[in-house]
């Protein structure tokens, strides 16, 4: 215990020392000039509409994202000024903290709404092997983890060392020595792009010999299907899966877990879903494998999900926003929704989560298939949380499973 704190107090002690030498190089900078450091670089565009007509047209085209990197890549800066409505703005163009940067170097922009779209089937066939493979015959089940990017257990459990301490130090900060949580957070990184180094071999071997679909999981499709800019080099690949794996570990797990939870404490929510599911699979007949129109038309489902997310600053929590915020009433997000900004789980405006389409599409599919499976009740009703990156059941939430005999 001494050795523990003596530890703290000096990983204190460092962290005080690096702001303040930091704070002390700003301050003499300052009274150096005279004035505080000058506006990024940037233009204001023409008096008073600045550049509000390419960003409009761009909102429209669902190209915000062109805006900004277009910006962001001439300027050679992560910010940079513009005026749009008559106002002038410092936009900034990082929508990951630098630590994130650091850890995942090849990644700029995420998958396109279209590329999105892609990948309906790949979840699909995920969702139905999980649930075949883990779920059926058996009696119970731990619903955490569920979802797995690479199907492919003795892999998954290798990577889940290195996993750990990657979630650990993600959020870190950037003190590349020795025991620090960034430091053990770079070489797990490290580690896992040799590993998925190894998968993506594979994976184009069995392409390569027609061992495997090129739609048939996440990892062939980033192989050998074609986006806008060409096929993807090895190195974006590692660092999308690494992405994905962190997402399908913590968040989206989390919240899949937390969707079957609320699902079975709550009957009438889990026959709403069932119902709306059911009315889903009769309208893709003769079709066995769900599209993205399909997954458009789970809207009562989406609204119960919503519910399950919070945002960061708990603003959904505000009863100035949300009509009694403490009940869980999936029907305050019908028709315009919660106010522009008040409700942030993936964030806002043109740089949101790149991730979430995926996040959506996962949780929604995983769900669809579930709940046409399955009845569940919870083995521990007063289950204790711990929190690693996110929130989820100390005991990975075991349930009782009822098949429905359909």
């Amino acid at each position: 215990m001494e050795l523990f704190f003596f530890f703290l107090i000096s990983l204190l002690l460092v962290y005080s020392i690096y702001f303040g030498i930091r704070t002390l190089a700003y301050k003499t900078k300052e009274n150096v000039t005279g004035m505080r450091p000058s506006l990024p670089p940037g233009s204001f565009g023409w008096p008073i509409i600045g550049e509000t007509l390419q960003f409009i047209a761009a909102h429209y085209e669902g190209t915000v994202d062109k805006f900004v990197s277009k910006r962001a890549t001439k300027y050679s800066s992560k910010e940079f000024k513009t005026s749009l409505l008559g106002e002038n703005f410092i936009l900034f163009a990082r929508w990951r903290p630098p630590s994130v940067q650091k850890l995942f170097p090849s990644m700029k922009f995420f998958f396109k709404f279209n590329e999105a779209q892609k990948l309906v089937a790949s979840i699909d066939s995920f969702s139905r092997n999980q649930l075949k493979n883990n779920w059926e015959g058996k009696e119970e089940v731990q619903v955490h983890p569920l979802v797995n990017i690479i199907n492919d257990t003795e892999k998954v459990s290798k990577l889940l060392y290195h996993f750990n301490h990657l979630n650990e130090g993600i959020l870190s900060i950037q003190l590349r020595i020795p025991g620090t949580p960034f430091y053990r957070a770079i070489k797990a990184a490290e580690a896992l792009r040799k590993e998925i180094y190894l998968i993506i071999k594979e994976g184009r071997e069995a392409l390569a010999k027609n061992l495997a679909s090129p739609t048939q999981d996440v990892l062939s499709q980033m192989i050998a299907v074609p986006f806008d800019d060409g096929f993807m080099p090895e190195l974006e690949i590692a660092d999308k899966i690494l992405a994905f794996l962190i997402g399908g570990q913590d968040t989206t797990t989390a919240t899949i877990t937390f969707a079957m939870k609320y699902l079975a404490e709550m009957p009438h929510l889990y026959n709403e879903v069932l119902k709306e599911q059911r009315e889903v699979t009769a309208l893709m007949k003769p079709r066995e494998v769900l599209c993205w129109d399909d997954v458009q038309k789970m809207r009562y489902t989406w609204k119960f999900v919503n519910e399950i997310y919070w945002s960061v600053g708990f603003t959904q929590h505000n009863s100035v926003y949300y009509s009694e915020p403490e009940k869980f009433n999936p029907i305050r997000f019908e028709g315009s929704g919660p106010p522009p900004y008040s409700y942030v789980p993936f964030g806002a405006g043109p740089l949101m989560c790149p991730g979430k389409e995926y996040a959506r599409m996962t949780i929604l599919v995983f769900l669809h298939y579930a709940v046409k499976m399955f009845k569940w009740e919870p083995i521990l009703p007063n289950e204790k949380l711990k929190f690693k990156l996110v929130h989820v059941p100390a005991e990975g939430f075991p349930v009782r499973l009822s098949p429905h005999q359909n």
